[in-house]
């Protein structure tokens, strides 16, 4: 990948499957990361730092007020835990089988799962 031999999908494809990732499970669907900030602009301008995300922080965390949101959140996690859960930033999983049956939903399987999951209805 660094030589440039591999293409950043094959990278991040194989960085997936070496995480235990499948698109065979919907519970441990690959992931690849967002890795542009700037939505606003007409044009990118692929040379300025700014236009990428960064990358150290989760895409939740990206600006210190969100950073410092997060530290709240799991201080509070923890007095709340008590014992009877882990303490945690997220609540929930952004990889999760509804999470990817709503990305993936025009394409099957993804259709009927989402069917499956709205109680047998499509759209409403």
């Amino acid at each position: 990948w660094v030589r440039g031999e591999l293409s950043n999908f094959a990278y991040l494809l194989g960085l997936n499957r070496i995480a235990g990732r499948s698109f065979s499970d919907v519970r441990q669907y690959p992931v690849f990361p967002w890795v542009l900030a700037d939505y606003a602009s007409d044009e990118l301008d692929l040379g300025d730092r700014a236009t990428f995300r960064d990358l150290r922080w989760p895409i939740a965390a990206q600006r210190p007020e969100q950073r410092e949101a997060l530290q709240d959140k799991y201080a509070e996690s923890c007095l709340a835990a008590a014992g009877e859960f882990l303490p945690f930033h997220w609540g929930s999983h952004y990889s999760s089988p509804g999470a990817v049956s709503y990305f993936m939903l025009r394409v099957e399987p993804f259709t009927s799962l989402h069917v499956l999951l709205q109680s047998g209805k499509f759209d409403h």
